[in-house]
C-alpha cells in the first residue's frame, strides 16, 4: 500500500537516483553531461523544476535562446521555498524570473526582460546574489532602449569562413598597419595534431593562438596556430605591443590565470615565460593587458581585492631603472561594481577603449571609450552605441592606429559560432596628435629579406637614443611611431653596417597622420635602388 502511495510522486521511468545524478552534475558544473538526462526526464514528466534545470543548463553553456522555452514553462509554477536537491520538488526557485528574464534580455524582448527583471527584484529575499544583477539588468534595459533609438552609423563586417568556424572565436587583436590578426579559437587544427585532445569541461579542443595575415589583394590567409601553443593547454591571444614583436598571453593552467608574453625570433615567437613586472601577476585573476606605444604603460585586468568590484583595469608604469611600478587602479570613472575587461590603450597614449558589464551596458559586455587630459585624469566613459554594442557580449576591441578601423569579439545572437570576430569601420577617431610611419623593405628580383638588418630612429629634435626595430621577415614591414614637428634619422642596418640613411621632418598636424616609405632594396649589393614616399593625413 505504500507503494502506491509513493508512485505518483515521480513519473514513471524516473528514479531519486536519476534526480540526485542530475543535481550532481549541476553542482560540479558538468552541464552538458546533464542536459541529455535532463531531456528525458523533463519528457516524462514536465513539471517546472525539471524545465528549469533544463533551462539553467543550457543557460550556463551559453545557449541562452535554447533554455528561453525552458524557463517559461518553469515560471509557471514558482516557489520561494525551492530546495535544490529535494527530487519531489516540482515547483521552480524564484530564480527563474531572472534567468528568464536575461535570456530575454540577449534575444532583444527588452519589453518582456524589464517585466521579469522587476518582477523577481521585487520578490527576491535581500540575500539573493541574482538581486544585484536584476537592479543592472533593469538599467541595462533603459540604456538599451535609447541607443537602439539612437543607431551610430558604423559599417560592420562578420570576417567570415576564413576567421569565423561554428566554434568560439574571440579575443582578437589587429596589428597597428592591419597587415595581421592574432585571435583564440578551440578548433581541430589544421595539422590535426590536436584531433584525439578534448577538454572535458568543454567537450571541445583546448583553445590556440592563431593568425592570419593580409595578402596583397587584402584577402585573409588560412589562419595558423602560433607554435608556443600546447595541445593539452588552453593559450589564449591578450594583446600585441607597438611594433608587433610581442604578444602577451593569457593562461589558466598555472592558477587563477596569468599574463604571459613571448618575443617574435625572426618568424617564430620563442616559448611564452610570466612577465617580469611584479604587481601584474598575483594569486587572483589577470585576464588581459595592453601595453602603450612607448611600451612604458601596462594597462591590465585583474580582480585582486581592493578594488571597485568584480574585475577591475590597472596601470603599471616603467620605473627609470627599468623595472615596473605597482599597479595603480584606474579609480571609480572607469571602475563600476561590476566589471571590466579588455582595456586596450591607442596609438596616442591617451584614449583607452574597454568593456564594462555594468549599468551604462545595453546588455552583457559593451564596448566603452575614455580620454585622458592633461592632468592625468580620464572622462567619463562614453558608451560606443548601437549597433557596435549589442545585447550579447562585446569585447576585446582594438583599432589600427588610425582609429577608424576596430577589430572586436561578440556573442550577439547572429555570431555563426558562440563568439565570431568582427570589423568596425566608423567615422570617428578619437586619436589626436599621432604620426605613424609605415616602412616597407622590399628586396629586388624576388630576393630573399636577409636576417640581420635593423632601423635605427634617432629623434633629432630631443637628440635622443636611437630606437632599433626588426623588419618582418616575411615581408619587410616595420611600423614607427613619430611625433609631429620632429626631425628624425633613419638609418637602415645588416649587422651593424649601415647601408642607407635617410632624414625626415614630419608635418605639425594635430590630428592623424600616415607617412609610407617604400625602399627596394638589391639584398646582393646592399644597395637600394629605389625609393617611395606617401603622406598621408586626417
Amino acid at each position: 500500500m505504500l507503494i502506491v502511495l509513493f508512485l505518483p510522486l515521480l513519473a514513471v521511468g524516473q528514479s531519486k537516483e536519476e534526480h540526485s545524478i542530475v543535481n550532481e552534475l549541476i553542482e560540479k558544473k558538468a552541464y552538458y553531461e546533464a542536459i541529455p538526462i535532463l531531456k528525458k526526464m523533463v519528457n516524462e514528466d514536465n513539471n517546472s523544476n525539471l524545465n528549469y534545470k533544463l533551462g539553467l543548463c543550457y543557460y550556463l553553456t551559453d545557449e541562452k535562446i535554447k533554455s528561453i522555452p525552458f524557463f517559461e514553462e518553469a515560471i509557471k509554477s514558482v516557489t520561494k521555498k525551492h530546495k535544490f536537491n529535494d527530487v519531489l520538488q516540482t515547483q521552480a526557485p524564484l530564480d527563474a524570473f531572472y534567468y528568464f528574464a536575461n535570456a530575454q534580455h540577449y534575444n532583444g524582448n527588452i519589453i518582456l526582460a524589464f517585466e521579469y527583471y522587476n518582477k523577481f527584484y521585487k520578490h527576491a529575499s535581500k540575500k539573493s546574489k541574482l538581486k544585484q544583477s536584476a537592479l543592472v539588468g533593469l538599467y541595462q534595459c533603459e540604456v538599451a532602449d535609447e541607443l537602439i533609438n539612437h543607431p551610430i552609423e558604423y559599417v560592420i563586417d562578420n570576417l567570415g569562413d576564413t576567421l569565423n568556424s561554428d566554434l568560439s572565436e574571440y579575443r582578437p587583436v589587429i596589428s597597428v598597419d592591419g597587415s595581421e590578426i592574432y585571435f583564440t579559437s578551440n578548433r581541430l587544427r589544421p595539422d590535426k595534431s590536436n584531433q584525439n585532445i578534448i577538454n572535458p569541461k568543454t567537450g571541445n579542443h583546448y583553445e590556440d593562438i592563431y593568425v592570419s595575415y593580409r595578402t596583397k589583394n587584402g584577402i585573409w590567409s588560412n589562419p595558423q596556430y602560433l607554435n608556443f601553443c600546447e595541445p593539452t593547454q588552453n593559450d589564449a591571444s591578450v594583446s600585441l605591443s607597438f611594433n608587433g614583436e610581442i604578444i602577451f598571453v593569457y593562461k589558466g593552467s598555472t592558477g587563477n590565470g596569468d599574463i604571459y608574453y613571448s618575443n617574435l625570433n625572426n618568424l617564430n615567437y620563442e616559448q611564452v615565460k610570466p612577465f617580469p613586472a611584479k604587481d601584474l601577476n598575483s594569486m587572483f585573476n589577470e585576464s588581459h593587458a595592453s601595453m602603450s606605444v612607448d611600451g612604458n604603460e601596462i594597462y591590465f585586468v585583474s580582480d585582486r581585492k581592493g578594488g571597485y568590484g568584480g574585475k577591475d583595469i590597472y596601470r603599471i608604469r616603467r620605473m627609470p631603472d627599468g623595472t615596473w611600478s605597482k599597479a595603480y587602479n584606474l579609480g571609480p570613472e572607469i571602475n563600476s561594481e561590476n566589471d571590466e575587461e579588455s582595456p586596450f590603450i591607442g596609438a596616442d597614449g591617451k584614449t583607452l577603449y574597454f568593456s564594462s558589464n555594468g549599468k551604462k551596458s545595453m546588455g552583457g559586455y559593451d564596448i566603452f571609450v575614455s580620454q585622458m587630459n592633461t592632468l592625468g585624469e580620464w572622462s567619463t566613459p562614453k558608451n560606443l552605441g548601437y549597433p557596435l554594442n549589442t545585447f550579447g557580449d562585446d569585447l576585446y576591441y582594438s583599432t589600427m592606429a588610425n582609429g577608424f578601423t576596430g577589430i572586436y569579439a561578440s556573442n550577439n545572437k547572429l555570431s555563426k559560432g558562440f563568439f565570431d570576430v568582427y570589423f568596425v569601420q566608423s567615422k570617428t577617431s578619437y586619436y589626436k596628435n599621432v604620426t605613424i610611419f609605415k616602412g616597407h623593405i622590399k628586396p629586388s628580383n624576388h630576393q630573399t629579406l636577409p636576417k640581420g638588418i635593423t632601423v635605427r630612429v634617432k629623434d633629432l629634435t630631443e637628440n635622443s637614443t636611437s630606437k632599433i626595430y626588426k623588419p618582418r621577415l616575411r615581408d619587410g614591414g616595420y611600423v614607427l611611431n613619430l611625433k609631429p614637428c620632429h626631425s628624425y634619422s633613419i638609418s637602415y642596418y645588416y649587422n651593424d653596417k649601415m647601408f642607407y640613411n635617410t632624414k625626415n621632418l614630419v608635418p605639425c598636424n594635430s590630428s592623424y597622420q600616415e607617412i609610407h616609405e617604400e625602399i627596394i632594396l638589391d639584398v646582393v649589393n646592399l644597395k637600394v635602388i629605389d625609393k617611395k614616399v606617401d603622406e598621408k593625413s586626417r
